[in-house]
């Protein structure tokens, strides 16, 4: 599950996939802190 740049450079792409489903996420770079504390969470 890796948080990688878009190629747009200006936000956080996180794809997570689980069976057959697959969710995309963009997360703002400027709110780095907050995907981090989310992942965090999400993770648990």
């Amino acid at each position: 599950m890796p948080a990688v740049p878009s190629q747009s450079g200006d936000d956080i792409r996180i794809e997570l996939q689980r069976n057959a489903t697959t969710i995309t996420l963009s997360w703002p770079i400027a709110a780095a802190g907050d995907c981090a504390s989310w992942l965090r969470d999400l993770l648990r």
